[in-house]
């Protein structure tokens, strides 16, 4: 693998995925496909991208250019399945090369290995194989393409570097369309900031400033998709109201239940049962992952900076969806290589739209871990050298 050129490694990748996702694109349509494309009046003709840009309510979130891309493929093929499975598949082949990129460019060990593990992993189907998900590969391919624009801008290990003011712009720009495909990726400024604080020796203020305009885009982006939950999609009632140690405890037991699925992905489901936070023993996930980020801290020095790094990032992209609910849903249907579900695993299509706050809260945890950098092949690549 050393001796081969950047571009043979890259075709190899993406060979092994479209492998490894054939079966995908024999599958058809499934829940909540219905609500973004059968149901979708925006499809039909140029009225509906007007729609789709100036009219926050047109879709059950606001994802204009997820919208855009589903629109122009019903102009290609309609409602036939393959089209839009054969582009969510091509969608991952091309995100697994952005995070080998990404990872060379931080100079990690083995960053097209790593890339490997993130384009067949189990947890990654659900992304790839359901069509509705284009949120999440579409908006992924964005978010790391703003990464690497950024980390051509500056050279975070060398700051004497001159700036290339171009290549923020880029990325900037790339950021916006990544929020307008899936806002859950505005967790991108504070990802690049803990990189920044990671691969810098001394940090100065300036090192942070290019870092505003990320911000100016994703608050109120992302203010608005959670105005749109809980006004739109129906994110409200009993099931969301937590106190403030409920949603502590949820959001220790989110994180380890999400790292234990990259790092041992067995006994997968489409949704899991709900969990009981009246359980003491709930306290044990928010101490351990308190824990293990302080227990980093401290062998920062002896270990270096980098594993606390990759366990910090990947908390801060799961961010979006620590408040959400006491309901879990993963972001894979079936391992690579099998047919994807025709069923929601545990329920047919009439018990889950038999609630509106159930149905509500199925929606909203597909936020995947994809979206959010870095997942397990980064948490086991970064290390200091």
């Amino acid at each position: 693998m050393r001796n081969l050129s950047l571009s043979s490694k890259a075709l190899l990748l993406i060979g092994l995925t479209l492998i490894a996702y054939l079966p995908a694109l024999h599958n058809g349509f499934i829940w909540d496909d219905d609500a973004w494309l059968m149901k979708n009046q925006t499809l039909y003709g140029w009225s509906g991208l007007h729609e789709l840009w100036f009219h926050p309510l047109a879709l059950q979130q606001y994802y204009p250019i997820t919208g855009t891309v589903f629109w122009m493929e019903y102009q290609l093929w309609r409602f036939d399945p393959f089209g839009y499975h054969a582009v969510n598949v091509l969608l991952h082949a091309l995100n697994a090369v952005l995070f080998a990129l990404t990872l060379r460019k931080l100079r990690l060990p083995a960053p097209w290995f790593a890339a490997a593990i993130f384009a067949v992993h189990p947890v990654m189907v659900e992304s790839v194989a359901w069509i509705t998900e284009i949120k999440n590969t579409l908006s992924t391919a964005f978010f790391l393409g703003s990464v690497l624009a950024y980390l051509r801008f500056e050279n975070l290990e060398e700051a004497e570097t001159p700036r290339e003011w171009k290549w923020l712009g880029f990325s900037v720009a790339l950021f916006l369309c990544a929020l307008l495909s899936k806002s859950v990726t505005c967790t991108l400024p504070v990802v690049l900031a803990v990189l920044i604080w990671w691969k810098r020796p001394r940090l100065r203020f300036t090192d942070f400033i290019p870092l505003i305009p990320y911000f100016f885009l994703a608050i109120p982006l992302g203010l608005l998709t959670a105005w749109l939950e809980a006004h739109h999609v129906g994110a409200t009632g009993p099931e969301w109201t937590l106190s403030g140690m409920q949603r502590g405890m949820l959001a220790g037991r989110v994180v380890c239940f999400y790292f234990s699925k990259l790092i041992w992905p067995a006994n997968l489901a489409f949704i899991y049962p709900r969990w009981r936070l009246e359980n003491a023993w709930f306290f044990l996930f928010p101490t351990t992952v308190l824990g293990g980020l302080a227990l980093l801290w401290t062998l920062r020095r002896r270990m270096g900076k980098g594993p606390f790094v990759a366990v910090a990032a990947f908390i801060v992209t799961l961010g979006p969806i620590l408040r959400i609910s006491i309901f879990l849903r993963r972001r894979s249907l079936a391992v690579p290589g099998q047919p994807l579900l025709n069923q929601p695993g545990g329920c047919d299509r009439r018990q889950a739209s038999s609630c509106k706050s159930d149905r509500a809260i199925c929606r909203l945890r597909c936020s995947n871990l994809r979206s959010r950098i870095p997942d397990v092949a980064t948490v086991s690549s970064l290390s200091e050298r």
